[in-house]
């Protein structure tokens, strides 16, 4: 899967990268996902990113249209896309995430 990092959301508080803004075709349309940091990993080997989750989890994950980002601030917002990458089945992962 061909997926382009977009954005990035910093939390204000303490500076540091929470999600990656990451936008791909899938077969239900393109689809533009906050991904958790820890789910972008470096391949050292081949000098590039790769995913620690797979299609299914991109596919099932809360998305947003591209450039109509939500209120990253809502507490709503932050409830449900921190249950459902916390939730994550073992079959959505390639690997395991960075602590």
């Amino acid at each position: 899967m061909d997926l382009k990092v977009d954005d990035a959301i910093v939390n204000p508080n303490n500076g540091k990268i929470q999600y990656v803004v990451v936008t791909g075709a899938f077969t239900d349309g393109q689809r533009t996902v906050a991904l958790p940091l820890k789910y972008l990993q470096w391949d050292a080997t081949n000098q590039k990113f790769s995913l620690g989750v797979n299609t299914l989890a991109l596919t099932q994950a809360p998305a947003f249209e591209n450039g109509k980002y939500p209120d990253f601030s809502s507490k709503d917002w932050a409830a449900q896309i921190e249950k459902f990458w916390n939730n994550l089945k073992p079959d959505m992962l390639n690997g395991t995430p960075a602590q």
